[in-house]
């Protein structure tokens, strides 16, 4: 009988003990903008003010258009969106977050080339719109120099450039698909005389300035300007050249080379 009483009393109780109701955690996908990161748990507010903190420790990472992310490219600003478990004390385990705002964007820069480096497989381009550009290369980066096929290791600080390629969320990085580039070449007229000639070419000093004259598309004249033979020139002689080069540079690309002197 006092065990019947003892069962009574003890189901008595159960009924006046609070009611916990413990919810099932559920698959939640939302959309948001990334308000900060402290380790691998990120802040993330949605369009309806929803505050969510996700763990995307062992979840996978994706940009835009779907190629994996690493988690240092994740920045405060970033739209993203993010799916996985919502459990009942609101922590948030994400399966994925994908990056909506880190995704390549092709453009086309033109420039001015600052600086080369082939070792590394790298070049700075100035343009006036934007600023600076570090510009990376890779095995199919087409090069063209003059019109012609070239190589990264033929371009020279300088030169105009126009190039092609894809970046993500700063135009300062760019990674090349290809790089069209030309001599900034500006007109140069010097008086001087020939120190040594070659088949293509000539030095010519001008006052303390030793030139390096490419003949090969020159015209050749002398004193009354009459066309003559790239044989009549030779040291010794003085000369009038008339070209383009690049400013600053003492390697001159000839039109006309005339003699001053009846030789």
């Amino acid at each position: 009988m006092k065990q019947k009483y003892n069962l009574i009393f003890i189901v008595s109780a159960m009924l006046f003990l609070p009611f916990v109701v413990f919810a099932a955690p559920k698959e939640v996908t939302f959309t948001g903008v990334v308000t900060g990161r402290l380790e691998s748990r990120v802040m993330v507010r949605t369009t309806k003010g929803t505050v969510y903190s996700p763990d995307i420790g062992n979840a996978k990472l994706y940009r835009k258009n779907g190629t994996v992310m690493n988690l240092d490219e994740l920045l405060t600003g970033d739209k993203v969106e993010v799916k996985g478990t919502l459990w009942s004390d609101n922590s948030f385990s994400a399966v994925y977050l994908k990056n909506l705002s880190l995704y390549p964007k092709e453009s086309t820069f033109s420039g001015k080339i600052v600086s080369v480096n082939p070792a590394l497989g790298t070049a700075v381009l100035q343009s006036s719109q934007y600023g600076l550009h570090n510009i990376t290369t890779g095995q199919f980066t087409a090069y063209k120099k003059n019109g012609k096929s070239s190589s990264l290791t033929e371009l020279e600080s300088g030169m105009s450039a126009q190039v092609k390629g894809t970046w993500e969320r700063s135009r300062e990085k760019v990674q090349a698909k290809s790089i069209d580039a030309k001599l900034r070449l500006v007109s140069i007229e010097f008086t001087g005389n020939i120190v040594l000639k070659g088949p293509g070419g000539m030095t010519v000093a001008s006052g303390n300035t030793l030139y390096g004259v490419d003949t090969v598309s020159a015209k050749f004249q002398n004193k009354a300007g009459s066309v003559v033979e790239y044989n009549k020139f030779g040291p010794g002689q003085e000369v009038r050249v008339k070209g383009k080069h690049m400013s600053g540079d003492v390697k001159v690309v000839a039109e006309t080379v005339r003699q001053l002197k009846n030789y």
